[in-house]
Parts: structure tokens; sequence; C-alpha cells
């Protein structure tokens, strides 16, 4: 433990992990301001810009690998963002909050969540970055509510959850926007909430992304946007965006600028963060249905019919299931494949093709009760085995539906591939 002096006006950058305690003074951070006996915490790898408002002591904790530096007001942000957020009406809100990968976003989203809390107002924040989420698991978009000052979202926790199936939203990000509008709707409707803050993906260089989010602009209707800007990558979605409503800020000098490889091994804690300790279950899936894939829905199609499906693609089928013009066959083969049948379409799986697999384990409303990895597929006696955590075990019942994912992970749980071929199967 180390004391510092501060004068008024004085900036100091913290990289966690650190526990700071004002002594005296008051000490401003992320949209709240910290008197004499207050404390809080800079977690580990985060960093955190913090500005005396007088002469102010403090006393920092610092854990492995932290740092402690000065920082000027030329290369930081922190009087822009709170003179900027300062000036936006809270009540009755919905802000969105666009930018790239690793500019600030989640400090942008503690910091008007704070402002509005301080404010007197319900907050809530939906992490809709299903990559990087800090809320909820990786592949979902997560809903809490934030009751006293924070100075990351990672020390929130998940209160509802969608299960988007993947950590790229490229392929998918209709289903992104349908998610967060359900969340919106559940916070205002269910919660009563003022003020509600959704910190997005970094997808936005490129005109399908500029459609993304304009998308969702129109759609969520939001009563202010947010654009964090570090050099010219959100020029076109400022440009697509016009509106009173949209505000452009600058990203902090010192943002911290993760590898790919970080990313990833960010997402494998994740998920093994939410699979551990593990515990193998056996899901009957005719009371626990499929909810993306129709297969095992009470609809295999008759011996003699799979007999001649087997001849015509000269590939043993195992089993088979119609729905509509479709037929789902687990195949004698390693390749997917769709092919053309009198009638309709042959949609062929391989076998063993379920192995590894995340799962979101829904309730019926659709909100995930947690994530699973699939094991295997019993066809003749309808079951799964799935690994879950410990902790979900206790409320299996709650557990409706199975949503199956894009994601494989491996025997150590961390992603192994993207299956995108499962996109084109599901109903």
């Amino acid at each position: 433990m180390e004391t510092y002096k501060l004068e008024g006006g004085q900036l100091m950058r913290i990289e966690g992990p650190a526990k700071v305690l004002v002594r005296s003074g008051r000490i401003y951070a992320v949209g709240n301001i910290y008197t004499v006996g207050k404390a809080f915490t800079v977690l580990r790898a985060r960093k955190l810009v913090i500005k005396a408002l007088e002469d102010s002591v403090i006393e920092i904790t610092l854990g492995d690998n932290a740092n402690i530096e000065p920082a000027s007001p030329e290369e930081e942000v922190i009087d822009v963002w709170e003179e900027s957020v300062s000036k936006l009406r809270l009540e009755n809100s919905l802000i969105l909050i666009f930018g790239a990968m690793d500019v600030g976003k989640s400090t942008l989203t503690v910091l008007i969540a704070n402002k509005a809390l301080n404010d007197g107002r319900s907050v809530a924040v939906i992490d809709a970055d299903v990559g990087q989420n800090d809320v909820g698991p990786p592949t979902t978009i997560a809903l809490t509510r934030i009751k006293s000052p924070i100075t990351h979202l990672r020390q929130l926790s998940a209160e509802k959850l969608i299960f988007i199936q993947t950590t790229s939203v490229e392929r998918i990000w209709d289903r992104v926007i349908k998610a967060i509008h359900k969340l919106v709707n559940y916070a205002r409707e269910s919660w009563s909430i003022d003020t509600i803050i959704v910190n997005t993906d970094g997808w936005i260089s490129g005109d399908e992304a500029v459609r993304y989010k304009a998308q969702m602009v129109e759609e969520l209707s939001p009563t202010h946007v947010i654009i964090l800007r570090r050099e010219s990558e959100t020029n076109k979605l400022i440009e697509e965006l016009k509106a009173e409503s949209v505000i452009v800020l600058p990203a902090p000098f010192s943002a911290r600028v993760r590898s790919r490889e970080d990313r990833k091994i960010h997402r494998d804690m994740g998920y093994g963060r939410f699979l551990f300790p593990i515990r193998e279950v056996s899901l009957d899936l005719h009371r626990v249905r499929i909810a993306n894939l129709p297969v095992l829905w009470d609809n295999e199609v008759k011996e003699e019919f799979k007999a001649l499906l087997s001849r015509m693609v000269r590939m043993r089928i195992y089993h088979a299931y119609q729905y509509r013009d479709r037929i789902y066959a687990i195949a004698g083969t390693s390749q997917w494949s769709i092919k053309r049948i009198p009638n309709g379409f042959l949609y062929i799986l391989p076998e063993e093709w379920e192995s590894g697999l995340l799962v979101g384990l829904e309730d019926a409303d659709g909100f995930l009760v947690g994530l699973g990895m699939l094991k295997k597929i019993y066809y003749d006696r309808g079951k799964a085995i799935v690994i879950i955590s410990e902790k979900l075990e206790q409320r299996m019942r709650a557990v409706k539906a199975m949503r199956i994912g894009f994601i494989r992970l491996n025997d150590r749980y961390e992603e192994a591939e993207k299956v995108y071929n499962l996109i084109r199967y599901e109903v």
C-alpha cells in the first residue's frame, strides 16, 4: 500500500489489479465522485483514469503486474466525456454506444450508468458484445441492473441472457437486434427502468456493418447514439447516421488494444467460468426440444423411406426427420451437404456432428438458463448427454428447450472451430 498526494485537477492512470482508498479530498472516476473513506477497485489488466477534484490524498494497494502513471488532459478524454454525458437527457432514455474494438465502449457505458444512478434514475445495462461480453458468457447478450456505482462492467452479474450461438455477429446480426429489442422491452415492462445503456460489439467497418448498426438504430429508436471515434473507421457509420441524436466522442489515447489471441483467451476463460465445475446430465429431447433444429420432434420417417433415401444418395442414413419439405438425415459421412430430392430437400448431418457443440439451455420465454456442451445424442432413446456446470444442475427444471450453437469446444472447453454449416440447417 502506498500513499499519493494529488493536486486539484491532477490525473492519474491506474492499471489493475488495484484498490484505491480516498483519505482526503474528492476523486472522480467514471462518472462517480469518491469522498473520504470511500474506495473503488480497478480490475486486473484494466485501466482507469482518475481525477482529483481538489487537493486529495489516496492510498493504493497494487496487485501483481499493476501499474500507476501520471496522465495529462491532452492525452485523456475524461473531461470531454464527462462534459458530453452531463448534457444527455437520461430520463426515459435508451442509449446505444458504437465503436470499434478497444476504444472504451465499456468504460463509457459505466460512466453513463453511474451518472444516471447518481441522478436518481433506475439503470439497466445491456452488454451486446457477444465476443467479449463482460456481464455474461461469450455468445450471449446480457441484461442487468445497476444498484450502486461501479468501475467496470465485469463487476456485474447478468439477470437475463439471450443465447446468440456464436461470438461473431456478421452472419446473424438480425438476431442480435431482435435480442436487444427483447431485453429493452423486458427492462422497461418488468423493471420500469428509466435509463438503458447498450454496449454494442466492435463490428463497425464495411458496408454490411454500417447496415447492421443503422438497422439497429431504426428498430430500437434510441434517444441517443454515441459513436467513439479512434481514427477513420467510423466515418461511414457517422455519415449514415446523420441525426441530432448522434454524438461523436474521441476514444481514449491510452485504450488497450488486445490481440486476436488475447481475445480468444478471454473467451475461453469465459466458457470455463460458466461450465466449471462440470456435471454430465441426460436430457429427454421429447421434453426439452431442440429449438432450432427439427430433430426428434416426434417426426422420424419410416424405415422404408430411410432405406429409399439411402439408395438415392448412396450412403447409409441412420435416422431421418421430416419438417415441411425438408428431410433431416444423420448419415454415414463426414461431410455436411444439402441435396435436392423429389418434393423437397435432404439436409445431411454427418455422424457425431453434435460432439462438442456449445448449446444454450433456455426457459419457456426463450431466455438462457445456462450454457452447456453437447456430448452425444442417442436418437433411439431420444436422449442427449450434455455437460453443464454444477451450479446449473440445480436449475434444470426451468429448462424447456436446447438451442444448438455454432461453436465447437475441445476437451479443454476451449473454442476449437465455428460450425457455420448449421446456419443453413436451422428452422
